[in-house]
């Protein structure tokens, strides 16, 4: 099965056949991450765009209960009854983490920094409501239960794995925003600075994002 993240191209009949409703679920959750980094290309920074067309590929079987991103798309796995009751295309913070590093591709951090990022705004983008009224679910369950609540420190918390050194950058960001809004200011601001620092990083690799 496949779904676009295009609002008119919607492969879908009356019923979504796949398990679950799997393909509806990863379109729609596609379709709220877009929504979250482009903004209609006006709202600078969440002008982010990826390559397109843009496609998401489920049910696939070559690496149970895994996900992967690349340029221009993101495929997901089966489940596997040894590892994961479920595949991760059910899990909404998955999808998220998955369309975070294509919207991010030229980004030019590797390893770490990257899942990091991926894992902070798998998170942000699911937040629900504004203001004092944010909710927001920190642990990030995927690949292990990471979460973004944790204490792990730089350098004597690395062990090499991208996946775990990745919470030491998403897991400050996250303490960070959370002090800002207890301070009683808007966490979409201090989102928005987060992608201007991904963006100046990029230009001084002289990478550019579309939008």
């Amino acid at each position: 099965a496949e779904a676009t993240s295009s609002p008119y191209d919607i492969n879908f009949t009356d019923t979504d056949d796949t398990h679950k409703d799997e393909a509806t679920n990863v379109f729609y959750h596609i379709t709220k991450a877009f929504n979250y980094f482009y903004r209609g290309g006006i709202d600078e920074p969440f002008n982010i765009k990826p390559v397109t067309p843009y496609s998401s590929h489920i049910g696939l079987v070559d690496f149970p209960c895994n996900a992967i991103a690349g340029i221009r798309g993101s495929w997901f796995f089966q489940a596997d009854i040894n590892r994961c009751s479920e595949p991760l295309s059910l899990i909404a913070d998955v999808v998220y983490h998955e369309y975070t590093h294509t919207a991010l591709v030229n980004a030019r951090f590797v390893g770490y920094a990257h899942e990091g990022l991926a894992d902070y705004f798998g998170m942000t983008i699911g937040c629900i409501g504004q203001g004092d009224n944010e909710i927001c679910d920190a642990i990030h369950n995927i690949y292990g239960g990471r979460s973004l609540e944790n204490n792990l420190k730089y350098l004597q918390d690395l062990t090499g794995e991208p996946h775990h050194d990745g919470m030491i950058l998403s897991g400050t960001l996250w303490s960070i925003r959370k002090q800002w809004k207890f301070i009683g200011l808007n966490t979409k601001d201090f989102d928005a600075l987060v992608l201007r620092a991904i963006k100046r990083n990029a230009a001084r690799e002289h990478q550019s994002y579309p939008n």
